[in-house]
């Protein structure tokens, strides 16, 4: 069975999922829209893939079998409800919008069609978290410690509130949820941020730098740094701490894992987990089998939630916020 897939975006993460995806046997990228015309252009020549400007003419005119919806948070304008209402399976990247009404609006279309969803959180599909969750089985985790430490964005919405929601909704996404997949649900989140580093003006109105501290509904806590004033070298880690045992996973730039316990051991990341998420949506897409997705919409608003918690609590000046 060829899998036709179309894409909406065809930027930066989407050639990344292009690429995974000519890896994976079956797989044909159809169709691509975008508005930029010239980078439009250059993707469906370099993929064979047909070009639209439009989303609405790709849906109307290509049976594609699956979509990638690889948007901005503020560019999520109704893709996902038309693609939904065609029956459409759909693998949509994090973070899934710049607000929770369109997101659950999404999820509930979703679920009333039977639609099969994914999300792009990578990490669930690394071997290096899923050994984590494999070392904490029946050991209760206490403490979850991360760091997203990176340069600025080049994207010129990145910096502006209203069309990414800043750090947490853009990147630390990714930290808050491998907390909730390996660790549980948070109940509760507090956060300061400050911007003393980027200067304020019409393209950067966001913090650059914020720490949280997370209450999971396990009784158990955890706190986020992150900051985008590096000049170079991004880096990111997550800390898991329980009785008698500390794991410690480099994310970025080289995934590796150590643990403690009554000794130390170590283990190099031997996964991509870009492609392994995109071979587990196209078997759920060829099979109707959703089993073998890690994260799907419904799932992924829960993420979403928390980093939008953490914004209320900056506005509030640290107030612990509900998520």
């Amino acid at each position: 069975m060829e899998v036709k897939v179309g894409f909406i975006g065809t930027g930066g993460i989407a050639n990344n999922h292009m690429n995974k995806l000519a890896q994976i046997d079956g797989v044909r990228v159809a169709a691509v829209c975008d508005i930029d015309k010239d980078r439009l252009k250059a993707v469906a020549e370099k993929r064979g893939a047909t070009p639209y400007t439009d989303y609405k003419d790709l849906l109307e005119k290509e049976d594609v079998d699956c979509l990638f919806i690889c948007l901005p948070p503020f560019a999520h304008t109704g893709q996902e409800l038309d693609a939904i209402q065609l029956g459409i399976p759909l693998f949509v990247e994090k973070p899934v919008a710049l607000d929770l009404d369109y997101a659950e609006k999404v999820a509930d279309a979703a679920a009333q069609a039977g639609v099969i969803t994914s999300v792009g959180y990578l990490f669930r599909y690394s071997d290096l978290v899923a050994k984590t969750k494999e070392l904490l089985a029946g050991n209760k985790p206490n403490l979850f410690v991360s760091r997203y430490l990176c340069p600025l964005p080049k994207s010129q919405w990145w910096g502006v509130r209203d069309r990414s929601g800043g750090q947490l909704v853009e990147q630390v996404t990714h930290h808050i949820d491998i907390a909730r997949w390996v660790m549980g649900d948070i109940d509760k989140v507090a956060a300061s941020g400050v911007r003393n580093v980027v200067p304020e003006s019409e393209a950067f109105d966001v913090e650059d730098t914020s720490a949280l501290l997370l209450r999971f509904k396990s009784g158990a806590l955890g706190t986020v740094s992150c900051t985008c004033v590096l000049d170079k070298r991004w880096n990111s880690e997550v800390d898991f701490v329980a009785k008698g045992l500390r794991i410690e996973v480099l994310l970025a730039p080289t995934p590796k894992m150590r643990w403690s316990n009554r000794g130390v051991e170590e283990l190099d990341g031997a996964v991509d987990p870009y492609l392994e998420q995109d071979k587990a949506f196209i078997e759920a897409v060829k099979t109707g089998d959703a089993s073998t997705v890690r994260c799907d919409y419904e799932d992924a608003i829960n993420s979403l939630r928390v980093s939008v918690a953490a914004n209320e609590s900056i506005a509030s000046d640290g107030q612990w916020a509900d998520v």
